[in-house]
């Protein structure tokens, strides 16, 4: 018995070891910091590796659906397979979105490098009002579900944000963003 009280004294006095879940938010928040510092300092190169495929071809079904001059003007000059690839795609693309977003681009299209510079394009535009957003924002919150991480941020104003991060290629990437809706 006395064996068993010391063993137990024992084990309550040593530190336990760091949850998994606890582990996991510290690698998506620094993962997110390296990315919101990225966009800071005008790495925006960096920026796009930094996102997922799913959350580029969102962007990219996106822009296309708009009409987006530097989007349609971009597929024009895809070569090779690369743009019969993104016309099946984009044609089907927008067909289901049950999972709250359109397919992932063809390998063909995700693998051409004028996608990142087209992608580069839309981010140096609002990169300098984003980056004095970044300036202001404070990691308030930082939790886990099935799907991902969550990250709550607060500017300045006190305004909520919530970036999305999922696990992608062994690497935290954001794969979404959400303000709060005005009133």
């Amino acid at each position: 018995m006395r064996r068993l009280i010391a063993l137990v004294a024992l084990l309550a006095s040593c530190e336990p070891f760091p949850a998994e879940n606890d582990m996991q938010y510290e690698g998506a928040r620094e993962a997110f910091e390296r990315w919101k510092d990225a966009m800071i300092a005008g790495r925006l190169t960096e920026c796009v590796q930094l996102t997922t495929l799913s959350l580029r071809s969102q962007w990219i079904y996106d822009r296309l659906s708009e009409g987006d001059h530097a989007a349609l003007e971009w597929k024009a000059k895809l070569e090779g397979g690369a743009r019969p690839d993104l016309d099946l795609w984009f044609s089907e693309a927008g067909k289901d979105t049950s999972r709250g977003r359109v397919p992932t681009l063809p390998a063909r299209v995700l693998a051409d490098r004028s996608l990142t510079s087209l992608l580069v394009g839309y981010l140096r535009d609002a990169q300098p009002d984003v980056a004095q957003d970044f300036k202001t924002q404070k990691v308030v919150q930082v939790s886990a579900d099935e799907r991902g991480v969550s990250v709550l941020v607060r500017s300045q104003r006190n305004e909520p944000e919530i970036y999305q991060l999922v696990s992608e290629e062994g690497f935290w990437k954001v794969d979404g963003h959400r303000k709060r809706a005005p009133r």
